[in-house]
């Protein structure tokens, strides 16, 4: 297969939520100054707590992300906006370091393909379609990683009507999502778990309903 279209990286939104990271600063201000009050102040940090008084309590998450208080202070703490800043930036960045080159390995020789790739009448893939079914992988990766699932990173791989596979097969159990090029189609989700039947899923339904069904269903299983 011949790619005809160059892509620049750029395009990719191989980091998703960056353009939600600026306006967090404030949000995380709010929310953690009077959880910090409540775990802090007896027991770890208080003279750092202090500072924080004076300036953005953002710039010492590094520093008390390393602590055992820390997953208790921010489970009660809100939207998914500063969950996803918080795994991407302080609990799992390993895990994203290696999503990302993951990503950008599947992506190559992929992305940008035009119609009749395979010379059997098949559809271009493209960029929107990768970018939404990435983004649909991370909002994923992220919630259960961040709720303390060790989740493997799937394969993602294109179909030649133009939609994405992500695919996870593992010795506990097997998934497989189907997200069309048009994100307006329903997502075919295909599941089981190894040995019990009971837990096997296939439904249809819309790309924003997704993330629910298939953390609920893993917090099932795993």
């Amino acid at each position: 297969m011949k790619k005809t279209n160059e892509i620049d990286a750029g395009d990719l939104e191989l980091e998703s939520f960056q353009e939600e990271e600026k306006p967090l600063s404030n949000k995380l201000d709010e929310i953690f100054r009077p959880l910090v009050r409540k775990y802090y102040s007896e027991k770890i940090f208080h003279e750092k707590f202090i500072e924080t008084q004076y300036g953005p309590f953002s710039k010492y998450l590094d520093e008390y992300s390393k602590s055992p208080y820390f997953l208790k202070l921010i489970a009660p703490s809100g939207t998914g906006e500063i969950q996803n800043y918080l795994v991407e930036k302080f609990l799992f960045k390993d895990n994203i370091i290696k999503l990302d080159e993951k990503l950008r390995e599947y992506s190559e020789n992929i992305v940008g393909l035009p119609d009749n790739w395979d010379e059997e009448g098949s559809k271009a893939i493209t960029i929107e379609a990768w970018n939404h079914t990435t983004t649909l992988l991370r909002k994923i990766l992220y919630d259960l990683w961040y709720n303390g699932f060790d989740i493997s990173i799937p394969l993602v791989l294109p179909n030649t009507d133009g939609s994405f596979d992500i695919d996870w097969e593992t010795e506990e159990f097997q998934l497989l999502l189907t997200i069309p090029a048009n994100i307006k189609e329903l997502v075919h989700i295909y599941g089981e778990k190894s040995g019990q039947p009971e837990y096997e899923l296939e439904v249809r339904i819309n790309y924003e309903l997704v993330q629910g069904v298939i953390v609920e269903w893993m917090k099932k299983i795993l």
